[in-house]
């Protein structure tokens, strides 16, 4: 009829179509324009006209279906396609009666270029659209976000096991297969879900990975397909050879989220911050379940977003952000792996950098001897105070981390951040030490643990020194690198162990030719404080005395 009830003509016969389609399973709004024309035939003849033919009015109908489908045709194809865009529910019934918008107009579906253009079109995207801008222009990198859990558990898995016990050589004859079939069969499935994980992030994401901080990573590693068949040396995180892939993947992996955190959210202090050792999947930037994020926001967009008025992206907006809105920034903190024979010099350096270091207390270094005379018990602290360094030389970037952590006491760092429930075992050491001693403590604790580098050397040449002369080197040593004197003295030890030299033989002499990484240590600025009296009869108790007023 004309007038009202034929101004709500379009409306009725839209939802007609919906109904059918839902019935024939099959959505009208997801074909093609010429599937699309025969769909429109089949539920004409289907669903239409035996509901109009039913209600004995068919002649009224037929003339209905001619004025109201036939006037795109005569009006041309600029004029339907104006039509065809015009949400008819936007005029009033009596335009709706005269003008005749098509009742077969088709909704034209969203794709990922017609996304990004009404999207970026807007002048204000960026900050009126932050989530879904985010998305659109980092939905591939996003892809591998959901593994960041897995990675993380994989470098915990291999440092806390092997970090230590393995050499280089061990790893690279090694592959990942053999490593975890050596497992216990309780331990397995947790190491090959972790590697899955590992897998799965690298070789989506590979084509991103150019660089280990300013370090170029080498093609031949950023090719390498990562499987089970891979030696393990390219799956430890290290900061140097192949195992800077393993690194430099959780590196990007973090900074990949937190760009898209900081996107999202106009305040950047207002945002939480989280260790990546706790970070679970639901802290993570993750968005689409079982498919890539750009085609679930399409699907979703599609279903839920487009009208007749078009893209409500205000919707789609408030969809993205339940996905991804909130979520924490998070700080890298991975243990190093450091291999059989490295030193732990490198990782001192860099503790240097961000925790500032000072000599324990004389009286604390005097107690903690005391606590640790058991061997066993010196290793047992070592060892912890090894996986702290790890992990404060491979936190927050290469900046100093502040007084607040240089002050924090060395037992609740092991407590609060790295989660350890194993005790100190000593009472000076858990409430007395703190992460500004650290380098000094594992000196101390290098000095209980380690076998005498003088053992075999020969008697000539371990003879004690006088108090006096012992006073003097004393009074001398705050001038001494002992970061470099000890260690040549250690190295000139496995030359005393046949008697080619004489024992008279000034210990000065005898040390100026000794290398370091520095050069010599006779060219060193303060090797001419070194007592003369000293000879190379007293080297065992040179290194002794210097041993000991390191740790204090």
């Amino acid at each position: 009829e004309e007038g009202p009830a034929a101004a709500h003509a379009t409306v009725m016969l839209r939802r007609q179509q919906y109904k059918a389609s839902v019935r024939g399973k099959q959505d009208w709004r997801h074909l093609s324009k010429d599937a699309r024309a025969a769909w429109e035939i089949g539920v004409q003849h289907l669903y239409l006209f035996p509901r109009l033919e039913r209600a004995g009015r068919d002649d009224r109908a037929a003339s209905l279906l001619r004025k109201w489908g036939g006037s795109g045709m005569r009006a041309g194809p600029f004029l339907a396609d104006l039509q065809e865009r015009t949400p008819p529910e936007l005029l009033s019934a009596s335009e709706r009666g005269t003008s005749l918008p098509l009742v077969w107009s088709f909704q034209p579906q969203l794709n990922q270029t017609t996304l990004q253009k009404a999207v970026f079109s807007h002048p204000d995207s960026a900050s009126r659209f932050p989530a879904l801008s985010a998305v659109l222009r980092l939905h591939q990198r996003m892809a591998s976000l959901r593994f960041l859990p897995q990675v993380t558990t994989w470098a915990n898995l291999v440092a806390s096991r092997f970090s230590r016990r393995m050499t280089l050589e061990q790893a690279r004859s090694s592959t990942v297969r053999s490593v975890v079939a050596g497992l216990p069969d309780t331990e397995a499935p947790k190491w090959q879900a972790a590697f899955s994980g590992f897998c799965a992030a690298w070789n989506c994401s590979r084509q991103w990975i150019t660089h280990f901080e300013c370090q170029q990573i080498p093609k031949e590693y950023t090719e390498k397909t990562m499987s089970d068949e891979v030696p393990i040396s390219f799956a430890a995180h290290t900061e140097k050879d192949e195992g800077i892939i393993a690194f430099a993947l959780q590196m990007w992996l973090v900074e990949t989220h937190n760009a898209v955190v900081e996107m999202t959210c106009a305040d950047s202090s207002q945002i939480p911050r989280l260790s990546s050792r706790l970070a679970q999947l639901s802290d993570v930037c993750t968005f689409g379940k079982g498919q890539s994020a750009i085609e679930e926001l399409i699907m979703f967009a599609n279903d839920r977003c487009v009208g007749d008025t078009g893209v409500d992206l205000l919707r789609l907006e408030r969809h993205v952000r339940a996905s991804i809105g909130g979520k924490p920034i998070i700080a890298l903190e991975v243990p190093q792996f450091i291999f059989v024979g490295d030193e732990q010099a490198g990782d001192l350096g860099v503790l240097n950098t961000k925790v500032a270091q000072r000599q324990l207390p004389p009286s604390v270094a005097k107690r903690l001897r005391a606590d640790l005379a058991s061997k066993s018990s010196a290793d047992s602290c070592r060892r912890t105070c090894q996986v702290v360094l790890s992990f404060l030389a491979s936190t927050g970037g290469l900046g100093s981390l502040g007084d607040e952590v240089a002050t924090m006491s060395l037992s609740r760092y092991c407590e609060t951040v790295l989660l350890l429930s194993e005790e100190l075992p000593s009472t000076t050491a858990a409430t007395e030490v703190l992460l500004c001693h650290l380098e000094a403590f594992l000196a101390l604790l290098d000095s209980l643990t380690a076998d005498d580098p003088f053992a075999s050397v020969s008697s000539k040449y371990r003879e004690d020194i006088s108090p006096d002369l012992e006073q003097e080197l004393l009074s001398a040593a705050p001038n001494f690198d002992l970061q470099l004197l000890l260690p040549a003295l250690r190295s000139l030890a496995s030359s005393l162990v046949e008697e080619h030299l004489a024992a008279s033989e000034p210990l000065r002499d005898v040390l100026s030719y000794v290398g370091s990484d520095q050069g010599d240590i006779g060219a060193q600025p303060w090797f001419d404080t070194i007592p003369f009296g000293l000879e190379l009869r007293h080297a065992r108790a040179v290194h002794s005395a210097l041993a000991a007023s390191y740790h204090v």
